[in-house]
């Protein structure tokens, strides 16, 4: 409620959501990144135990979000066109998939 609020009053937004591991378990301590697709400034967020995550305060614009997930066995997995205006939240539950990290 106050990520919304923030968002409100201050003409940003919001990117929030839960990563959860192959099995659907909270994924905690994965670091995310989310990009401005217009002027590529980077936000980074870290999950919570429950694998929960915000990136609060965020231009409106248009965002790319990744887990940075070089450091353990999944597959990076890229989300784009995550657009967000003044005022609004967007919600983004990832699975992690397994595989070899590059």
């Amino acid at each position: 409620m106050a990520a919304s609020l923030l968002a409100q009053t201050s003409g940003t937004g919001v990117i929030k959501g839960k990563i959860t591991d192959t099995e659907g378990r909270p994924a905690p301590r994965i670091v995310l990144e989310a990009s401005n697709e217009a002027t590529k400034a980077i936000f980074r967020a870290t999950t919570s135990a429950e694998g929960e995550y915000s990136f609060t305060a965020l231009p409106a614009g248009s965002y790319s979000v990744m887990p940075v997930v070089s450091a353990i066995s999944y597959t990076p997995t890229f989300h784009d066109g995550i657009k967000i205006g003044a005022g609004q939240t967007a919600d983004l539950n990832i699975q992690l998939q397994e595989g070899v990290a590059l």
